[in-house]
């Protein structure tokens, strides 16, 4: 397997992702990409994402996933949403969009984003 340029996604933005992913159908191709999700370019808030073309694709239709993950502080208030985006069956985005007054510097402690949307089987 080739391995896609960039770096690894780091930890909390692979268990967020992982968190995001299990709320939603159809989606165990895309878990099973996340070990070898590379970040290829983006900012905290939004990061590109390259996939190796060989691994299996997910049967999702391109776009966000329909999912909601919404992120709030510990006290409960909400700071935003992560939106996992897919292309061709392959995951291609993160992105962290907040609702504050300050971009976040760092992607939210998974126990911090809640989810809903459509669940697996």
């Amino acid at each position: 397997m080739t391995t896609a340029p960039g770096r690894p996604l780091r930890d909390r933005e692979r268990r967020v992702a992982a968190k995001i992913l299990s709320a939603a159908a159809g989606t165990d191709e895309l878990v099973a990409q996340l070990p070898v999700a590379r970040v290829r370019s983006g900012a905290v808030t939004f990061l590109n994402l390259a996939v190796p073309a060989e691994v299996p694709h997910a049967s999702v239709p391109d776009g966000p996933l329909p999912v909601s993950a919404v992120v709030n502080d510990p006290d409960g208030h909400p700071l935003g949403e992560i939106i996992v985006w897919v292309e061709g069956g392959l995951l291609s985005a993160l992105e962290y969009a907040w609702v504050t007054d300050e971009e976040p510097g760092e992607w939210p402690a998974p126990e911090h984003v809640s989810t809903s949307g459509q669940s697996g089987p």
